[in-house]
């Protein structure tokens, strides 16, 4: 019986394992990845020559995160200039300065491996580890990529 790689996928003759990132492997000969999805969970696997790119970036939150905050607080200060409803004004200004701190607070840094140019795979640097070692991680990557493209 052959040796298992992750979940349900076995090794490949000649394939050996070459590092290990949390639930993300690389061996001699694919890129796999076994964790959890959104509604259950996720085994996939892919030919290192066919991954096209690796990047570590940081995302931001949704961009209506911050316009939403920013009407509310205009609208907290208008609501000031009005007599009757004055004591209530700070509630909109409080709730869209904290939603205008989250539109900056809220970013994550990602690792996206993609294919044929679309998106295989995106995980989170806080569940992997250290952005060092992730660094680490696309560094060997890449330098396997390049000794199978070479021979």
């Amino acid at each position: 019986m052959a040796e298992k790689l992750t979940g349900e996928l076995e090794m490949l003759d000649g394939e050996e394992r070459v590092t290990q990132l949390g639930e993300l492997q690389l061996t001699s000969k694919r890129l796999a990845y076994t964790g959890r999805a959104r509604r259950g969970s996720l085994t996939t696997a892919v030919m290192i020559e066919n991954v096209d790119s690796a990047t570590l970036q940081k995302t931001r939150a949704s961009l209506a995160l911050i316009v939403v905050g920013v009407i509310l607080v205009i609208i907290g200060l208008a609501m000031s200039e009005q007599y009757y409803i004055r004591q209530y004004s700070w509630v909109p200004v409080l709730i869209g300065a904290i939603m205008v701190a989250l539109f900056f607070l809220l970013g994550r840094r990602v690792v996206r491996f993609t294919i044929g140019g679309a998106d295989w795979l995106t995980l989170s640097v806080r569940k992997l580890g250290t952005r060092e070692k992730v660094g680490d991680f696309i560094n060997k990557f890449f330098e396997l990529k390049d000794r199978l493209s070479k021979g």
